[in-house]
């Protein structure tokens, strides 16, 4: 039946839909394939991404497909889940939300509920309405049933985990914000000659030290075209701050490489390219049409090289992405530090980000000083270094 928009009730979406162009546009080409469903009070059962689409695109009604459900919430319920269930666009998390909003509606009309707020490794269960209830009603495995409830629950804390398309995205992105919040929980340590760390613009803060102080520079600076004047001033102060025949070493990206060597040149004398491969995946550089699976490490010194032999490829079996999407592997700044450094060498990172080649440094008994511009960056590379220095780190 043809039904005036402005009639249907409770169109307004539990959470964000997300995009919806792609359906607009299929709508707008050939029309609305499956209507809406409502009940006999025009309460809407299914279809509200379809209802913001049409709604978007000024349609005054629409098909509806009329169920009565006499005020039956379950039954309600279970036509929308019905429907959500058995689309194949549906992401895992929206399937997790679901299963989640089904086995709470159900505790609720069979009057039991999760003993407090359902925690995310175990979900109480009390006499009446269970899990393995849920998980045979809707004809899915008890262990399904439980991943996505810690899906749901993990997204109900945090809702930005909703945009990801896969379950175990969410629940790898819930464990890795849960240790950010702890590490964002420490305080500073009082600096002591192990490592030293500063929030701020190494431009300004490298005058702090003494010419002629640091054993290498190891760093991982931005990428973009923007900041390629950023190389020419790591590359001067480098030129300050280094022993003599010490070493600068630069991961960088290869879409600009050309001029980074140019401007790291201005101050510093080219060694050569070490390449380090970080697992088995690749990135995609559109602009380039290039699948790239190694990164360069540009290597320049003060003077002239007077140091062991170096092998010029690096490779990291584990991809460490823990923290941030830029996180380089651990195992590949410890190679470094074997390479150019010995203990109690003073390592310097200008642009540190979360400290992975300062957790490096004190792990192999070396010295840290460590700049960081970001303060949140800078408060994740204080609360990881600090539990490297306690003995309670688990990296």
């Amino acid at each position: 039946m043809k039904t005036l928009l402005s009639q249907i009730k409770g169109a307004e979406p539990k959470r964000a839909h997300g995009s919806i162009a792609d359906l607009k546009t299929s709508i707008a080409d050939v029309g609305l394939i499956n209507p809406l469903t409502i009940d006999q009070n025009r309460n809407l059962l299914a279809g509200r991404r379809r209802f913001q689409a049409i709604s978007e695109l000024g349609w005054a009604e629409v098909d509806c497909h009329v169920l009565p459900v006499n005020g039956d919430r379950l039954l309600a319920f279970r036509i929308a889940i019905d429907e959500n269930l058995k689309r194949k666009n549906l992401s895992d998390p929206e399937v997790a939300i679901a299963i989640s909003e089904y086995d709470e509606l159900k505790r609720k009309l069979e009057g039991s509920k999760p003993a407090g707020n359902p925690n995310f490794s175990q979900r109480e269960e009390l006499e009446g309405w269970t899990l393995e209830k849920t998980a045979t009603d809707l004809g899915i495995s008890l262990g399904a049933t439980h991943k996505a409830i810690k899906i749901a629950t993990a997204i109900e804390e945090y809702p930005k985990l909703a945009k990801e398309s896969k379950g175990q995205q969410v629940l790898d992105g819930y464990k890795r914000l849960k240790e950010i919040e702890a590490l964002l929980e420490i305080k500073a340590l009082p600096q002591t000659d192990r490592y030293s760390l500063q929030c701020g613009d190494f431009r300004q803060l490298y005058r702090e030290l003494k010419p002629e102080s640091v054993d290498c520079i190891i760093t991982d600076p931005p990428y973009a075209e923007d900041s390629l004047p950023l190389y020419s001033d790591l590359a001067k102060i480098a030129s300050y701050l280094l022993k003599p025949n010490k070493s600068l070493l630069v991961i960088s990206g290869l879409m600009y490489l050309p001029r980074l060597l140019n401007r790291l040149g201005e101050y510093l004398s080219y060694q050569w390219v070490i390449s380090f491969k970080m697992g088995n995946g690749t990135a995609r550089v559109w602009e380039r049409k290039v699948c790239q699976v190694w990164k360069p490490i540009l290597w320049f010194v003060k003077g002239e090289y007077n140091g062991e032999w170096v092998t010029d490829f690096i490779q990291s079996e584990k991809v460490e992405k823990s923290m941030d999407e830029w996180q380089q592997p651990k195992a590949v700044t410890t190679k470094l530090l074997d390479f150019f450094t010995k203990p109690n060498d003073v390592i310097l990172d200008p642009m540190m980000g979360m400290g992975t080649t300062g957790i490096s440094a004190i792990d192999n008994g070396r010295r840290f000083i460590g700049y960081e511009l970001d303060q949140a960056h800078f408060d994740i590379a204080n609360g990881r270094l600090s539990n490297v220095v306690n003995g309670t780190s688990r990296e």
